[in-house]
């Protein structure tokens, strides 16, 4: 008997259970729903069926994610490690605490390996004889438009595995940066294709919401990439290919396989496994050491190659400034093509040769290319003039040096951050449980409704960081996931093709959602988080005035009604559980910075929440609603909740860290407006480097340290300044590419061993 003949259809349902009538009926209504979904054709937006194919997606996501965490034993990796490390029945915290950080590293190792594979997938598979991208190609507007001309048609034998899958969806949800691979490797189809939701919606069981492919589409995808279809079964060791000695070998993925691994402040973390952070293997044939740092410069390496011999652009150089294809010779943003051709590729070449001790870092390699900007002589090779860099010529280098941070593959970020980050939204798409509602069909209209409303938003205040809320997040990927729609779309109504940034600091996050919240409100007059748990309660206290209630009392007695309406189910508050399914700010993009001086500004946002907070309480009182309960950190669903998926993840700012080191800025961090800017001759005794590039409001003089005064007139200039300061007593900051308010005792700065 066949494959197909033993397996049941993904959309069959399974014979009625003997539960009440009514769940049977809801149950019933439910299936017949996602079996006539309506997924064919072109949509300019996102549509509630699509939404809905979303939903029975991001469940098969959650339970693969719970089935290999909850895998006892898996890559070697034991629960039982906990009750040995914490036996005591005192120590029952500590020890869920331990057994939850070692499911989160079985699922990270999972996503290394799937990773790895859908990379050979992306190669072998998709397009395999396809070309990467030229010089000339960009420059052909001709070519440009035929990018958005073919189409793949995606059957259902034709789908790769659930882990590959996950992959491809996360890699969709960084929409640029798919857009630049798709564009640089030649995938062109594969983009104007986007994910094929009826093949996918077919093979997803509509009640127990398993992925499940035809014996076809194993032997295709086996045959086509000579991978194995389970994750679990292929790949037991990761391949690694000396830069050095060019020989193959094999590495483990993890080596956190003892208790001894597990102990200490950072359990866990101590691996030199290929999916571990301290990533260390020594080849077995030269003995050259490989670490993570030393795969990404040779990715830069082999990229450089690239651009020198066949003329590939390198990554990061291929959209313009907005995230748009070319569709003039405005090209600023190929600059840092021109300055490696120009002569710094010499250098490069002769600095990452993996023979040379001690080997190159990505840092290294920044330093190198912010030499090469005040080097007149390749400045006027590069571009026939030799004028300092322009802003849009150096925000083009930092976005080269972001695709080799924490990345060593062949795809302009890395795939692992991106999947694990995209873990708390479909945690938190599994507990407000639409997929189950009878009227999930309503409320996918009206989360559309609102995701139009929210890039309303973003049309009118170009600029600024706008937060979705859970519902428009689900709208907003959704709508990701057709990528020619949405980049259609994206200029249609904003001139440019907006990212979904995912790697935002809490504090940045918190501040722009009471924006949103704020701008939300006055446009459209209702509630933007329809949720009463204690942070939005604050966020709508902080931009509501006293003179607002008082000037605009229909307005304000309409929101009343709307939150009363929402607690009405909770008279006494006790409404943790059902907080889970409302829809909060969509915090799965949040990352936490660990430097020291980040927490103060995050400091600052907790005590202005706290004050609204206290509003917030004698307002629910005086109106007769339930009083917004203050939860802890990590505690019913809030906006401080975090499910992140792995250990030891690096978080990074999205161009990090190529950045222009200034002191004495007075004012906003980076992309802010300072009103003037003091550099100082004082600071050469302290040995430091001082650089600002000027960007000012006005008519205003700035300094640079070495160089002549800049009359800057009336010109509007960005400033971009970025300021490190670590264990400086005298530094008030926010952190690393923040700013220092001030700076006292420059004395304290001789003789420190400081780097800017």
């Amino acid at each position: 008997m066949s494959k197909e003949d033993r397996d049941p259809s993904p959309t069959e349902s399974p014979p009625p259970s003997y539960e009440s009538a009514v769940t049977d009926v809801q149950n019933d209504d439910l299936t017949a729903a996602f079996s006539s979904l309506n997924l064919g054709g072109h949509t300019v937006k996102p549509t509630q069926d699509q939404c809905l194919a979303h939903l029975k997606l991001l469940e098969a996501f959650h339970s693969l994610r719970e089935d290999i965490a909850c895998t006892d034993g898996l890559f070697d990796i034991h629960d039982s490690f906990s009750q040995s490390l914490f036996p005591v029945p005192s120590q029952a915290k500590e020890r869920a605490e331990l057994l939850l950080q070692i499911r989160e590293k079985r699922w990270a190792i999972y996503v290394t390996k799937a990773t790895q594979r859908y990379q050979i997938w992306w190669q072998k598979f998709v397009e395999p004889h396809s070309k990467m991208v030229k010089h000339e190609d960009l420059l052909d507007v001709t070519k440009q438009l035929s990018f958005e001309t073919s189409n793949i048609q995606f059957a259902a034998d034709e789908l790769p595995p659930l882990d590959v899958v996950m992959v491809w969806h996360a890699h969709m949800l960084n929409p640029r940066d798919f857009l630049e691979d798709c564009m640089r490797y030649g995938k062109h189809s594969l983009w104007t294709t986007g994910l094929p939701w009826p093949a996918i919606n077919s093979c997803i069981h509509n009640e127990t919401f398993e992925y499940q492919c035809s014996s076809t589409a194993v032997k295709r995808f086996e045959s086509s990439t000579g991978l194995t279809w389970d994750n679990l079964n292929d790949m037991r060791l990761m391949k690694i290919e000396c830069a050095k000695c060019c020989v193959r070998f094999e590495t483990p993925w993890t080596t956190c396989t003892s208790v001894d691994k597990w102990r200490g402040d950072r359990p866990g973390e101590s691996g030199q496994g290929f999916a571990d952070r301290l990533f260390r293997v020594i080849c077995p044939y030269c003995k050259i050491g490989i670490d993570h740092e030393f795969l990404r410069a040779q990715k830069f390496n082999q990229d450089l190659k690239l651009l020198m011999e066949d003329d590939l652009p390198m990554p990061g150089t291929l959209l313009d400034l907005d995230g748009k294809l070319m569709t003039s010779h405005k090209n600023q943003h190929l600059f840092p093509n021109w300055l490696l051709k120009a002569g710094l590729y010499k250098e490069m070449q002769i600095l990452l040769n993996p023979s040379r001790v001690p080997c190159w870092k990505i840092e290294d390699v920044r330093k190198s290319v912010q030499s090469a900007l005040t080097d007149r002589n390749i400045l006027k090779a590069a571009r026939g003039y030799a004028v300092k860099p322009r802003k849009a010529e150096k925000v083009s280098i930092r976005r080269m040096m972001s695709r080799y941070w924490t990345n060593s593959s062949i795809f302009a970020l890395d795939l692992v951050g991106a999947v694990i980050r995209q873990g708390s939204f479909i945690e938190k798409m599994h507990a407000i449980d639409w997929i189950h509602s009878p009227t999930a069909a309503s409320t996918m209209r009206r989360l559309i409704n609102k995701y139009e409303r929210f890039f309303e938003i973003m049309e009118r205040h170009p600029g600024q960081l706008a937060v979705p809320t859970l519902d428009v997040d689900l709208a907003w990927h959704t709508h990701q996931l057709t990528p020619s729609s949405y980049y259609a779309y994206s200029l249609s109504k904003t001139s440019i093709f907006i990212s979904h940034d995912d790697k935002i600091p809490d504090a940045s996050l918190s501040t722009a959602f009471e924006r949103t919240s704020k701008l939300y409100q006055s446009l459209f007059h209702e509630v933007y988080s329809e949720c009463t748990c204690w942070y939005c309660e604050s966020i709508r206290e902080s931009h509501t005035s006293t003179a607002s209630r008082l000037l605009k009392p229909s307005t304000s007695r309409a929101m009343e009604d709307s939150l009363r309406a929402i607690g009405s189910a909770h008279p006494d508050g006790d409404n943790d559980d059902d907080e889970k399914k409302r829809v909060h700010i969509s915090a799965h993009n949040a990352i936490r910075p660990r430097d020291d001086t980040s927490r103060i500004k995050a400091h600052a946002q907790a005590v202005k929440l706290d004050q609204a907070y206290r509003k917030a309480v004698k307002h629910a009182k005086r109106n007769k609603r339930p009083i917004p309960q203050r939860q802890e950190a990590n505690k019913g669903g809030g906006y401080a909740e975090s499910y992140a998926w792995g250990v030891g993840m690096a978080s990074v700012p999205y161009y990090s860290p190529y950045s222009i080191r200034a002191v004495g800025a007075l004012e906003r961090g980076i992309g802010g407006i300072v009103r003037r800017v003091l550099v100082e001759g004082r600071w050469r005794q302290a040995g430091v480097q001082v650089w600002v590039v000027a960007q000012v409001e006005g008519d205003v003089a700035a300094e640079r340290e070495g160089v002549e005064v800049v009359e800057l007139g009336d010109a509007e200039v960005e400033l971009e300044v970025a300021v490190e300061v670590e264990g400086v007593e005298g530094a008030e900051g926010e952190g690393e590419g923040g700013v220092v308010k001030e700076l006292r005792g420059l004395a304290d700065w001789e003789g420190r061993d400081c780097t800017w």
